[in-house]
């Protein structure tokens, strides 16, 4: 991670957690997140009677499931703790792939199940070429996930990060109550009700800090 060996470069998107407070530093937030979720083919989703929310922890012992998850990723520390658990099962397996991979592997049945965003997996969906028709995915909930996040800017603990920081905090005092801003973090909704939360949740979190 380039950041924390202490390279000039900042994350736009990160979530604070106690590992990254070692070797970061983050702005006042800048957005809301909305927790990885499991992500499956509808099919699968039907047959597992359309559930709002599922325990990862059960779906990874599961050896009838493949999950294939992004190696050098941070997903939260509930999952990162659930995936290192179980990264010995035959059924879970980190490689260097990415979002997009991880997709095709779930739509030509390679894997049964990944973890990702549900607006980036429908944003994949929408934008890679597949043989058939477009393929229909679900998000499902993760059991002990919070309903949301607060996201920040990430810079390392340097003197340079120090200046960018406080450069960036100035910077998000001033556009964050625009109506451009709110717009735009809007836009990465995955669906008119994700949409309305964020918007709940940027005038309760965003606009008050």
């Amino acid at each position: 991670m380039q950041i924390k060996s202490g390279a000039p470069v900042c994350n736009i998107a990160a979530l604070r957690t106690t590992e990254r407070e070692s070797f970061a530093l983050f702005s006042l937030p800048n957005s809301i997140a909305i927790p990885n979720k499991v992500i499956v083919k509808d099919s699968l989703y039907q047959q597992w009677r359309q559930p709002q929310s599922i325990s990862l922890n059960a779906l990874t012992r599961n050896p009838q499931y493949k999950l294939i998850y992004e190696k050098e990723r941070s997903y939260s520390n509930l999952v990162d703790s659930i995936l290192s658990v179980s990264n010995s099962s035959p059924s879970v397996e980190s490689r260097n792939v990415n979002s997009a991979q991880l997709i095709k592997m779930l739509v030509y049945n390679r894997i049964d199940y990944m973890i990702e965003y549900e607006n980036v997996a429908r944003y994949h969906v929408q934008n890679i070429e597949f043989f058939d028709d477009k393929p229909t995915i679900r998000s499902i909930s993760i059991e002990g996930h919070p309903e949301y996040y607060l996201g920040y800017i990430a810079c390392p603990k340097t003197n340079w990060g120090r200046q960018t920081i406080q450069d960036l905090n100035k910077l998000l005092t001033k556009i964050r109550p625009s109506k451009a801003y709110r717009l735009a973090h809007k836009a990465w909704a995955a669906s008119e009700k994700e949409a309305e939360l964020l918007d709940r949740l940027f005038s309760k979190h965003i606009l008050k800090l």
